[in-house]
């Protein structure tokens, strides 16, 4: 299921990589149509007739038999290690070998990594198909491996969100794989957070994202003040006024 769950997400990543690599389609566009695809193809999958259709006629799809129940380690689910696992091997990666440098000159300046001589073709396709086996492997975690689950719920949309998420941990984490771990341990319990306190106190309906909305913009905007400094600059006119030399 592992290897399957990777493979999956490795060939639909692979479209948007090829799609990025051999004619400069925005990945953006590309990925979100993808998301729609696969999302109504899992709904059609786990509807009435469908091969993964619930026995007692659901919205959702059967349960995982326990055999196939994820292992957990002191109740947590065991995919936690391949998460971790994976971002030290991508910091690794990124500061200690060749197409972890070319990988960060493409996403800096595609232009001059192409001058340079790095793939124009080869490296999106290759961060693309990495990607989609890091997504796939997340399905996987949500299907096989949350206690209590263990099969595709009929509010699986939500899912969805989590590209956004992915997004805005990259931008605040600065492509630091590292950097992230802490940033999604931050927005994961957020989220779950959020909706055990929605519960509790009878809120409103999306006060959760609401909140984490006002957050994400706060800790991507200071990044701002991070690069950069105001600084204030006076006019011609003013430096010849107080008898500054221009």
């Amino acid at each position: 299921m592992l290897v399957a769950a990777a493979f999956g997400g490795a060939l639909l990543g692979s479209i948007a990589g090829f799609l990025k690599g051999r004619f400069n389609v925005n990945e953006i566009v590309v990925t979100m149509m993808l998301n729609f695809i696969t999302f109504w193809l899992v709904s059609f999958m786990i509807k009435e007739g469908g091969l993964f259709m619930n026995p007692g006629g659901r919205g959702e799809s059967f349960e995982l038999p326990a055999s196939l129940h994820a292992p957990l380690l002191l109740d947590i689910p065991f995919t936690i290690l391949i998460a971790l696992g994976a971002a030290v091997l991508l910091y690794f990666m990124f500061a200690k070998t060749k197409i972890g440098y070319q990988i960060k000159a493409y996403g800096q300046n595609p232009a001059a990594a192409s001058y340079a001589g790095i793939s124009k073709f080869k490296i999106p396709l290759l961060v693309f198909i990495m990607g989609g086996a890091l997504a796939g492997l997340a399905g996987y975690h949500y299907f096989a491996a949350v206690p209590g689950v263990y099969k595709i719920a009929r509010n699986y949309g939500y899912f969805g969100d989590l590209a956004f998420y992915g997004i805005i941990c990259g931008l605040i984490s600065q492509g630091n794989p590292i950097a992230a771990i802490p940033v999604a341990f931050l927005f994961g319990g957020l989220a779950i957070g959020g909706r055990f306190v929605q519960g509790k106190l009878g809120m409103s309906f999306g006060i959760d994202y609401a909140l984490l909305g006002v957050l994400m913009i706060t800790l991507v905007a200071f990044q701002f003040f991070y690069r950069y400094k105001i600084v204030w600059v006076k006019s011609r006119k003013e430096s010849l006024d107080v008898g500054i030399p221009n």
